[in-house]
């Protein structure tokens, strides 16, 4: 099975957290999201209670991928991570004679 090579794509929700509580870093092997957003208690009900949360992505996952290039943005408690593929990593197709 081939990739698509459509830019990755991950969203993190993290309700009532700003710019200032999330932290996103990429060095040579992973990927790293992290920080504190509410609590959640029953349904869409959050807690005057912070968690903290982190999570990590192997870049070797993402052969190709622009790592130069990552797009982060966070909106009513979404956090969305762009990463798109370099111009040069998608195949190109060989005519057979």
């Amino acid at each position: 099975m081939s990739p698509n090579y459509e830019p990755i794509n991950l969203l993190f929700l993290v309700p009532g957290a700003t710019k200032n509580d999330v932290e996103v870093e990429i060095d040579s092997q992973d990927l790293r999201v992290a920080g504190k957003c509410l609590s959640p208690l029953r349904g869409d009900t959050f807690a005057e209670v912070w968690d903290k949360f982190e999570y990590f992505f192997r870049l070797s996952q993402f052969h190709g991928a622009n790592f130069d290039e990552i797009q982060v943005s966070l909106k009513d408690g979404a956090l969305r991570v762009r990463i798109p593929y370099q111009k040069g990593a998608k195949p190109r197709r060989i005519v057979v004679d």
